[in-house]
């Protein structure tokens, strides 16, 4: 019924924009009028002994500020009935120019999925397959991983891609000195995601970084190269990098 309801909201939304669309080519709206939602990236923070999670889910989101709320659907538990996280404007913006908002939330369930209230409900949800702990955003194509807790000295790098590629080179950059100096390590294939993104299976990669002397210091980033057409795709937090920090809390 769930599914039902966000698949008719969706049409609904759909026709609405589909309305825009057409209006727009006749010079009646701007492009701008015309709203969207889409998962930019999600994470997991801590994980409990008992089964419990805190996610917290990046949305890219167009023209929030005329229209409505921007909030994450999700599933407290198996069997239980889904709840409404209201996400919040951060200060940074997707590749494409939209706003990028944040909710986190506990939950024993992996399953969520995005929407847009603006007087009508316009979904995101992975195309009916819904989201789950570590899915890739719409037009992203790799993404680091919170991974344990590194031993002194190294740091264990875990990044999940789109396989979009057969042949693929996907490595780490990092630095002590603000990149001044960088060292670059090679990551090897783990596994194949359980749950696609967008229509597309998902890998996780995995390396360790070794002779780290100044953990305070430390960032990194992620590289992901299809060989085919020599196509490189970066992750670096926002322009940020990530940190020594950047690990998963356990319970």
């Amino acid at each position: 019924m769930k599914l039902l309801k966000k698949l008719i909201s969706t049409i609904a939304a759909a026709s609405i924009v589909a309305t825009s669309l057409f209006s727009l080519s006749v010079g009646t709206v701007s492009a701008t009028t015309i709203p969207d939602i889409r998962l930019q990236s999600s994470e997991v923070t801590y994980q409990g002994s008992r089964g419990n999670t805190i996610r917290t889910v990046y949305l890219k989101v167009k023209d929030t500020e005329k229209y409505g709320k921007v909030y994450v659907h999700y599933e407290y538990a198996p069997g239980m009935e889904w709840q409404d996280v209201t996400a919040t404007k951060t200060s940074f913006k997707s590749k494409e120019g939209y706003s990028i908002y944040k909710a986190s939330f506990s939950s024993y369930s992996n399953n969520f999925c995005l929407c847009y209230d603006f007087g009508s409900k316009l979904w995101d949800n992975n195309y009916g397959r819904d989201f789950d702990d570590m899915t890739l955003g719409y037009n992203e194509n790799v993404k680091a991983e919170r991974t344990n807790v590194p031993a002194s000295g190294t740091y264990n790098v875990s990044a999940i891609i789109r396989n979009i590629s057969y042949a693929k080179e996907v490595k780490v950059v990092w630095s002590e000195d603000n990149f001044k100096t960088k060292k670059t390590v090679n990551l090897k294939y783990g596994n194949m995601l359980s749950r696609p993104s967008y229509g597309n299976s998902c890998e996780r990669w995995k390396g360790t970084i070794k002779g780290i002397k100044n953990t305070k210091n430390f960032k990194f980033y992620l590289t992901y190269k299809t060989v085919a057409d020599g196509k490189t795709y970066t992750d670096n937090n926002f322009g940020q990098y990530y940190n020594y920090n950047y690990t998963i809390t356990r319970g």
